[in-house]
Protein backbone atom coordinates (compact mmCIF):
# COMPACT_ATOMS: atom_id res chain seq x y z
CA UNK A 1 0.00 0.00 0.00
CA UNK A 2 1.22 3.67 -0.97
CA UNK A 3 0.14 7.06 -1.35
CA UNK A 4 0.27 8.83 -4.67
CA UNK A 5 4.04 10.35 -5.57
CA UNK A 6 5.15 7.87 -2.83
CA UNK A 7 8.75 5.76 -3.92
CA UNK A 8 7.48 2.29 -3.77
CA UNK A 9 9.83 -0.75 -2.70
CA UNK A 10 9.02 -3.99 -3.83
CA UNK A 11 10.50 -6.81 -0.84
CA UNK A 12 10.66 -10.21 -2.34
CA UNK A 13 10.66 -13.52 0.28
CA UNK A 14 10.22 -17.27 -0.78
CA UNK A 15 8.33 -18.24 2.15
CA UNK A 16 4.92 -19.51 1.05
CA UNK A 17 1.34 -20.82 3.06
CA UNK A 18 -0.48 -23.45 1.66
CA UNK A 19 -4.15 -24.06 2.90
CA UNK A 20 -7.12 -26.31 2.25
CA UNK A 21 -10.08 -24.76 1.10
CA UNK A 22 -11.30 -25.09 5.04
CA UNK A 23 -8.35 -23.21 6.18
CA UNK A 24 -8.30 -20.69 3.61
CA UNK A 25 -12.23 -19.72 4.23
CA UNK A 26 -11.22 -19.54 7.86
CA UNK A 27 -8.23 -17.00 7.43
CA UNK A 28 -10.65 -15.42 4.92
CA UNK A 29 -13.21 -14.63 7.22
CA UNK A 30 -10.51 -13.48 10.29
CA UNK A 31 -8.98 -11.18 7.38
CA UNK A 32 -5.86 -13.23 7.68
CA UNK A 33 -6.18 -13.26 3.77
CA UNK A 34 -8.33 -10.60 2.59
CA UNK A 35 -11.19 -10.22 0.15
CA UNK A 36 -9.41 -8.31 -2.25
CA UNK A 37 -9.09 -9.24 -5.86
CA UNK A 38 -6.07 -7.34 -6.90
CA UNK A 39 -3.72 -8.61 -5.14
CA UNK A 40 -4.60 -12.81 -6.27
CA UNK A 41 -4.70 -14.69 -9.40
CA UNK A 42 -7.06 -16.83 -10.18
CA UNK A 43 -7.41 -19.93 -12.61
CA UNK A 44 -10.16 -18.51 -14.99
CA UNK A 45 -12.59 -21.93 -14.96
CA UNK A 46 -13.29 -20.37 -11.15
CA UNK A 47 -15.27 -17.59 -12.32
CA UNK A 48 -17.34 -19.68 -14.25
CA UNK A 49 -21.15 -19.30 -12.78
CA UNK A 50 -19.51 -16.59 -10.33
CA UNK A 51 -19.63 -12.91 -11.61
CA UNK A 52 -19.45 -9.57 -9.59
CA UNK A 53 -22.78 -7.92 -8.68
CA UNK A 54 -23.60 -5.03 -10.63
CA UNK A 55 -23.43 -1.87 -9.00
CA UNK A 56 -22.31 -2.79 -6.12
CA UNK A 57 -19.21 -1.09 -4.32
CA UNK A 58 -17.08 -3.42 -2.36
CA UNK A 59 -17.92 -6.52 -4.58
CA UNK A 60 -15.09 -8.14 -3.78
CA UNK A 61 -16.40 -9.22 -0.13
CA UNK A 62 -19.64 -10.88 -2.15
CA UNK A 63 -17.11 -12.91 -4.75
CA UNK A 64 -13.81 -13.74 -3.33
CA UNK A 65 -15.68 -16.12 -0.75
CA UNK A 66 -17.44 -18.05 -3.05
CA UNK A 67 -13.66 -19.05 -5.28
CA UNK A 68 -12.16 -19.80 -2.85
CA UNK A 69 -14.72 -22.09 -1.82
CA UNK A 70 -14.32 -23.69 -5.42
CA UNK A 71 -10.50 -24.62 -4.54
CA UNK A 72 -9.21 -27.49 -3.10
CA UNK A 73 -5.61 -25.35 -2.26
CA UNK A 74 -5.06 -22.19 -2.18
CA UNK A 75 -0.97 -20.65 -1.85
CA UNK A 76 0.13 -17.34 -0.42
CA UNK A 77 3.53 -15.73 -1.35
CA UNK A 78 4.71 -12.81 1.53
CA UNK A 79 6.56 -11.13 -1.25
CA UNK A 80 5.16 -8.27 -2.42
CA UNK A 81 4.47 -8.15 -5.97
CA UNK A 82 1.91 -6.05 -6.22
CA UNK A 83 1.73 -2.32 -5.62
CA UNK A 84 -1.66 -0.67 -4.54
CA UNK A 85 -2.24 2.85 -5.19
CA UNK A 86 -3.84 4.65 -2.84
CA UNK A 87 -5.75 7.63 -4.29
CA UNK A 88 -7.46 10.39 -2.74
CA UNK A 89 -10.62 10.27 -4.96
CA UNK A 90 -10.69 6.42 -4.36
CA UNK A 91 -14.29 5.04 -3.50
CA UNK A 92 -12.88 3.23 -0.32
CA UNK A 93 -11.05 6.28 0.99
CA UNK A 94 -13.43 8.59 0.28
CA UNK A 95 -17.15 7.25 2.75
CA UNK A 96 -20.29 8.29 1.85
CA UNK A 97 -23.74 7.00 2.89
CA UNK A 98 -24.44 4.67 0.26
CA UNK A 99 -20.71 3.36 -0.19
CA UNK A 100 -21.43 2.53 3.91
CA UNK A 101 -24.45 1.17 3.06
CA UNK A 102 -23.00 -1.48 0.34
CA UNK A 103 -20.12 -2.39 3.13
CA UNK A 104 -22.24 -3.20 5.57
CA UNK A 105 -24.67 -5.11 3.34
CA UNK A 106 -21.75 -6.93 1.44
CA UNK A 107 -20.04 -7.80 5.15
CA UNK A 108 -23.53 -9.09 6.49
CA UNK A 109 -25.12 -11.14 3.53
CA UNK A 110 -21.08 -13.41 3.65
CA UNK A 111 -21.97 -13.52 7.52
CA UNK A 112 -25.53 -14.56 7.24
CA UNK A 113 -23.90 -17.57 4.85
CA UNK A 114 -21.26 -18.27 6.70
CA UNK A 115 -22.79 -18.82 9.92
CA UNK A 116 -25.65 -21.29 7.84
CA UNK A 117 -22.84 -22.81 6.38
CA UNK A 118 -20.05 -23.00 8.73
CA UNK A 119 -21.35 -23.92 12.03
CA UNK A 120 -18.55 -25.02 13.38
CA UNK A 121 -16.81 -21.76 12.44
CA UNK A 122 -19.08 -19.50 14.56
CA UNK A 123 -15.99 -18.30 17.24
CA UNK A 124 -13.87 -16.67 13.81
CA UNK A 125 -17.41 -15.63 12.20
CA UNK A 126 -18.31 -13.21 14.82
CA UNK A 127 -15.01 -12.23 15.11
CA UNK A 128 -14.30 -11.16 11.65
CA UNK A 129 -17.77 -9.53 12.08
CA UNK A 130 -16.81 -7.73 14.85
CA UNK A 131 -13.39 -6.39 13.53
CA UNK A 132 -15.28 -5.34 10.23
CA UNK A 133 -17.64 -3.21 12.65
CA UNK A 134 -14.24 -1.90 13.97
CA UNK A 135 -13.51 -0.71 10.98
CA UNK A 136 -16.28 0.90 10.44
CA UNK A 137 -15.88 3.07 12.85
CA UNK A 138 -12.53 3.59 11.66
CA UNK A 139 -13.51 5.02 8.60
CA UNK A 140 -16.26 7.25 9.60
CA UNK A 141 -14.06 9.09 11.75
CA UNK A 142 -11.23 9.45 8.89
CA UNK A 143 -14.15 10.28 6.46
CA UNK A 144 -15.43 13.17 9.03
CA UNK A 145 -18.87 13.19 8.07
CA UNK A 146 -21.12 13.62 11.31
CA UNK A 147 -24.16 12.16 10.16
CA UNK A 148 -22.26 8.80 8.66
CA UNK A 149 -21.70 8.64 12.72
CA UNK A 150 -25.40 8.40 13.37
CA UNK A 151 -26.40 6.31 10.07
CA UNK A 152 -29.62 3.78 10.94
CA UNK A 153 -27.35 0.79 9.40
CA UNK A 154 -24.56 1.52 11.70
CA UNK A 155 -26.09 1.66 14.97
CA UNK A 156 -27.89 -1.51 14.15
CA UNK A 157 -23.93 -2.78 13.67
CA UNK A 158 -22.97 -1.35 17.14
CA UNK A 159 -26.11 -2.75 18.49
CA UNK A 160 -24.73 -5.84 17.08
CA UNK A 161 -21.45 -5.46 18.83
CA UNK A 162 -23.11 -5.32 22.40
CA UNK A 163 -25.40 -7.22 22.44
CA UNK A 164 -23.06 -10.73 21.59
CA UNK A 165 -19.40 -9.39 22.70
CA UNK A 166 -20.24 -11.79 25.43
CA UNK A 167 -20.55 -14.35 23.72
CA UNK A 168 -16.92 -14.52 22.24
CA UNK A 169 -15.31 -12.39 25.25
CA UNK A 170 -13.31 -9.80 25.07
CA UNK A 171 -9.92 -11.23 25.23
CA UNK A 172 -11.00 -12.83 21.72
CA UNK A 173 -11.92 -9.38 20.43
CA UNK A 174 -8.79 -7.31 21.05
CA UNK A 175 -6.63 -10.64 20.54
CA UNK A 176 -3.80 -10.09 18.34
CA UNK A 177 -4.08 -6.64 17.96
CA UNK A 178 -1.39 -3.83 18.97
CA UNK A 179 -2.01 -1.72 21.59
CA UNK A 180 -3.17 1.35 20.18
CA UNK A 181 -6.26 -1.01 18.65
CA UNK A 182 -7.39 -2.68 21.91
CA UNK A 183 -7.66 1.00 23.43
CA UNK A 184 -9.96 2.17 20.46
CA UNK A 185 -11.35 -0.88 20.74
CA UNK A 186 -11.72 -1.12 24.22
CA UNK A 187 -13.34 2.33 24.17
CA UNK A 188 -15.45 1.75 21.13
CA UNK A 189 -17.23 -0.70 23.41
CA UNK A 190 -17.85 1.80 26.03
CA UNK A 191 -19.34 4.41 23.48
CA UNK A 192 -19.32 4.69 20.20
CA UNK A 193 -19.77 8.33 20.51
CA UNK A 194 -16.84 8.53 22.40
CA UNK A 195 -14.90 6.66 19.86
CA UNK A 196 -15.74 9.09 17.38
CA UNK A 197 -14.68 12.28 19.46
CA UNK A 198 -11.41 10.80 20.46
CA UNK A 199 -10.93 9.86 16.71
CA UNK A 200 -11.06 13.66 15.43
CA UNK A 201 -9.74 15.36 18.51
CA UNK A 202 -6.54 12.83 17.66
CA UNK A 203 -6.79 13.61 13.95
CA UNK A 204 -6.97 17.07 14.61
CA UNK A 205 -3.60 16.86 16.68
CA UNK A 206 -2.20 15.08 13.99
CA UNK A 207 -2.89 17.56 11.21
CA UNK A 208 -1.84 20.70 13.57
CA UNK A 209 1.91 18.94 13.98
Amino acid sequence: RFLENAIVEFNYNSEIFIYNKKEALNNLIIDKISSHVCNKLFKANLFDNIKFPIGKKYEDLLTTFKLIEKCSKVVETKSELYGYLIRSESITENLSVQSLENYIDAVNQRYQYFMKKYPDMKKNIMLGRFNYIFTYYLKVSNSCIKDLMFFEKLNEEYKFLKKNIKKLGIKNYLKGDSTKNKILKIVLLISNRLFYKLMILKRGINENK
